[in-house]
């Protein structure tokens, strides 16, 4: 067996080995050779090396001789989630392959992105992890990790890898559940009340809430929609007659949903809708996407996309004004959590809020199920007595 070969020393000083495995005689008559280079100790660079003897003998390591660079898988990558978007009608939203787009931009692409593919190293993915860890949440690692391993399973399957070192990394910790918070019947009413109450205020222009600003928050609360699904739902997507609305964008397959509506959830969008037909009738210029959560609040975009991190600042300084320190999710945690305390089943929530697996639902709402226990005690107690 071949030894490794010093090359010297890299620019955080440690020390880098090439390594090289033959892989014997070809059909038509060449000696193909397989090389890398491997930064690290001595010790772990002979181990590196017999890992890649063991491949060999499995026939499972080739000769890769492409000059194709991470920056190039990662491009890759992200042009097929493009395009089987458009195959599918939407299967990523905008949202979602602009924070893909942002991720290869900001951290990638200037981490990896002119290194050539045989040449990435399980080492150099894991000192990225360290340096990155300074300087963002473990979560948000985890995130730009995830990309970099899916974009590199995609050069595994087209044989430009043999194995996927973003896999073999040693990663971060995957982040804890947010506490989840929600608010009780009673502070719910008194949040639907002081929303409603403020729409009709009369205030300075650039301090008044947006006019539909309690409409989506009371669709939100009733259905447990996402923030992006309700500002992505068309009225096409309602039909208030039968009391079922559909989610059709959303970031997950199971996400695509149909929710049954309420009696209160049907009145309050017939409301919304009267209250919005005159408003495109007063406007000089309205663009009608058919949005039933448009912008309607600034000039010169009406009826357009009403931009997410608008909704959230809008919420944010109405509630804090109302006494209420809690995030637009909550209201999907709040529905969520009254269901689970009304006795409804797990189940039934899971299609709701359009989890993929009903481990997912539990997980999440931990919280409830010692009330859950002690109604299941209750039960018994009153078929066998106390």
């Amino acid at each position: 067996m071949s030894k490794p070969t010093f090359r010297g020393r890299d620019t955080k000083g440690r020390e880098v080995w090439q390594l090289r495995v033959a892989l014997g005689r070809t059909p038509d008559g060449e000696y193909p050779v397989y090389s890398e280079r491997f930064h690290g100790s001595i010790t772990l660079a002979n181990r590196r090396l017999r890992k890649l003897h063991q491949l060999k003998d499995e026939g499972r390591l080739t000769a890769l001789t492409t000059t194709d660079t991470v920056s190039d898988a990662l491009e890759g990558w992200y042009a097929a989630l493009t395009l089987a978007g458009k195959r599918s009608g939407g299967a990523y939203s905008p949202d979602t392959l602009a924070r893909y787009r942002s991720i290869i931009d900001t951290s990638l692409a200037p981490a990896f992105g002119s290194v050539r593919l045989p040449d990435l190293t399980v080492e150099m993915v894991e000192d990225w992890h360290r340096d990155r860890l300074a300087e963002v949440s473990p979560a948000t690692v985890r995130k730009e990790h995830n990309c970099l391993a899916a974009a590199l399973r995609k050069c595994v399957r087209q044989k430009l890898l043999f194995e996927n070192v973003a896999d073999l990394a040693e990663t971060t910790p995957s982040p804890g559940h947010h506490s989840v918070t929600t608010l009780n019947e009673d502070e719910l009413a008194k949040l639907l009340t002081g929303l409603k109450a403020a729409a009709t205020e009369e205030r300075d222009p650039a301090s008044a809430p947006p006019a539909d600003l309690y409409a989506i928050v009371a669709v939100a609360v009733q259905t447990g929609m996402r923030r992006g699904e309700l500002l992505r739902l068309t009225w096409a997507d309602v039909d208030l007659d039968a009391a079922v609305l559909s989610v059709k964008k959303s970031k997950t397959r199971t996400g695509r949903r149909s929710i049954p509506l309420s009696s209160a959830t049907v009145a309050v969008l017939r409301e919304h809708r009267t209250r919005q037909r005159a408003q495109r009738l007063a406007a000089k210029k309205w663009t009608d996407h058919g949005l039933v959560f448009p912008q309607t609040h600034r000039r010169g975009t009406l009826g357009g996309p009403w931009h997410p991190d608008s909704l959230t600042h809008a919420f944010d300084r109405e509630t804090r004004k109302l006494g209420f320190d809690i995030r637009f999710h909550d209201l999907r945690h709040t529905h969520a959590t009254i269901l689970l305390r009304r006795g409804v089943h797990p189940k039934i929530v899971q299609e709701r809020l359009g989890h993929a697996t009903i481990a997912v639902t539990l997980d999440t709402y931990s919280h409830v199920l010692p009330d859950m226990q002690q109604a299941a005690v209750s039960a018994l107690d009153a078929v066998f007595g106390a």
